[in-house]
């Protein structure tokens, strides 16, 4: 049965993914995605005078982007950060680091996909991120590495609404399920 567009039901958190802003590349995936809260961030004014409320205005500068992932992978700390990691060794003995410098972090573009429960779907899509809180978590007696992290997020002036505003996201809906597209 097809759902009624615009009336979406998400649940949970399917998959989160990120690439290189602008690049147009490959996404990476965070495996063991647990959450991604979205806050905008907005201005707002008033006029007032002549004993009344003259305007309102308000508008999406940008916001923040709050993330929990299970494990660790250094293809998406890689993505995030910008530093690059060097692999090592022969099988079966094979390592990789990755390095952590004071490099300033790169612009990413990040999505966070929710399933509905008639088989259909969501994603917001955020156009220009930047790491802010780089991941921390803890290594800790019967219990997964489970890391959290923080981003900012801007409007993207190479991203405009049908009025020529810069985007700071889009909100997807899918009448059909799908992954995200690598």
């Amino acid at each position: 049965m097809p759902i009624t567009m615009g009336k979406l039901r998400p649940f949970g958190l399917r998959q989160v993914m990120v690439r290189a802003y602008g690049s147009g590349g490959a996404k990476t995936p965070f495996p063991v995605a647990q959450s991604f809260k979205v806050t905008p961030e907005t201005v707002s004014g008033k006029l007032e005078g002549d004993d009344t409320r003259q305007s309102l205005v308000g508008y999406v500068v940008g916001g923040t982007i709050q993330m929990v992932a299970g494990g660790i992978s250094l293809d998406a700390l890689q993505a995030v950060s910008g530093f690059a990691s060097v692999p090592s060794g022969t099988t079966p003995s094979r390592t990789t680091a990755l390095p952590v410098s004071n490099a300033p972090f790169p612009y990413v573009e990040m999505w966070g996909r929710s399933v509905g429960d008639t088989g259909d779907d969501m994603y917001v899509h955020i156009f220009k991120a930047k790491l802010v809180k780089f991941p921390e978590g803890e290594l800790k007696f019967g219990q997964f590495f489970v890391q959290t992290m923080e981003f900012d997020f801007i409007c993207d002036d190479t991203q405009n609404d049908a009025n020529g505003n810069p985007q700071a996201f889009d909100i997807v809906q899918d009448e059909t399920a799908a992954a995200i597209p690598t």
